[in-house]
C-alpha cells in the first residue's frame, strides 16, 4: 500500500481546490452529499484502473450520486439493524421499570436493568467495531460491482480480510487514524473560531467538511491500492435499472 501517494494525490491533481470545493458544498446540502460517496466510489475506481489523475471531474453528478446513493443506503441498513438489535436489551430494561413501577408490591430490579443495559452497551460496542472493520472491504467490493447486494457479501468480505491482512489492516488503520489526529486538533480550533462572531462559525463548517471530504478522498486512494492488490479491478458495469436490485 503506497501511504505517500494517498496522501499527496489530491494535491497533484492541478484542479484540486475546485474539485474539493465542489464536494464540500455538495456534503452540506442533504440528498445531494450522496453523490459525494459516489465521488469516492469513482475516485477508487480510477486509481485501481491506474489512471494518471485519479480525481474525476463532477460533470456527471447524476452517475455519482445514483452510485453514491446504493452504498449509503446499504450503511443505512446496516445501521437500522444494529440500532434494532442493540435496542432489545435496552427495551428489556425499560419493561423491567415499567413492571415494577405499575405493581407497587414489586421491587426495582436494579440487577436484572444493569445487566440488561450492560448487555446493550457491549452489542453496540460489538456491532460498531464489526461494521467498522467490515467496511472498507465492503466498499471495495462495492467498487468492484456497484449494486446494492454486493454490500451484504460478508463472506467475501472476511476472506477478503484473511488473504491480505497487511493491506486491509492498513486500509481500516490509516484513515480511523489520522481522523483521530484530525479531531485532536480540530475540536479546540474549531473552538476558537466559533468565538469570531457570524464569520467564525462558517468558517468552522466549511473547514471541518473540507476535511472530512479530503479524508474520504484518502480513503477512496487506499480502497482502490486495495481493489487492485485483490485483483478486483475489472469493474462491473452498472445495472441499467439499479432499482431492480433491491430486495
Amino acid at each position: 500500500m503506497d501511504l505517500t501517494g494517498a496522501f499527496t494525490f489530491l494535491f497533484e491533481d492541478l484542479h484540486w481546490p475546485r474539485k474539493l470545493g465542489i464536494g464540500t458544498a455538495l456534503r452540506l446540502v442533504p440528498i445531494l452529499n450522496f453523490s459525494v460517496t459516489g465521488y469516492e466510489v469513482r475516485t477508487a475506481r480510477r486509481v485501481a484502473a491506474g489512471e494518471m489523475t485519479p480525481l474525476p471531474e463532477w460533470d456527471d453528478l447524476g452517475g455519482l450520486w445514483l452510485e453514491g446513493l446504493w452504498l449509503s443506503m446499504a450503511r443505512l441498513t446496516y445501521g437500522v439493524v444494529a440500532l434494532l438489535l442493540v435496542g432489545l436489551p435496552f427495551s428489556g430494561a425499560g419493561l423491567s421499570v415499567f413492571w415494577a413501577l405499575s405493581d407497587r408490591s414489586s421491587n426495582l430490579p436494579i440487577g436484572s436493568i444493569l445487566l440488561l443495559s450492560s448487555a446493550a452497551l457491549l452489542l453496540a460496542l460489538l456491532l460498531g467495531a464489526g461494521l467498522s472493520l467490515l467496511w472498507p472491504g465492503i466498499v471495495a467490493l462495492y467498487v468492484h460491482d456497484p449494486r446494492y447486494r454486493t454490500c451484504f457479501r460478508l463472506g467475501t468480505v472476511v476472506g477478503l480480510l484473511a488473504r491480505y491482512p497487511s493491506a486491509y489492516l492498513t486500509l481500516w488503520g490509516v484513515p480511523l487514524l489520522l481522523a483521530i489526529v484530525i479531531a485532536a486538533w480540530l475540536v479546540p480550533l474549531l473552538g476558537l473560531l466559533n468565538m469570531i462572531p457570524c464569520l467564525g462559525g462558517l468558517v468552522s463548517v466549511a473547514l471541518g467538511v473540507a476535511l472530512t471530504v479530503a479524508l474520504l478522498l484518502l480513503s477512496a486512494h487506499l480502497e482502490g491500492q486495495f481493489v487492485l492488490e485483490a485483483g478486483l479491478q475489472t469493474p462491473t458495469p452498472l445495472p441499467s435499472t439499479p432499482v431492480a436490485e433491491l430486495p
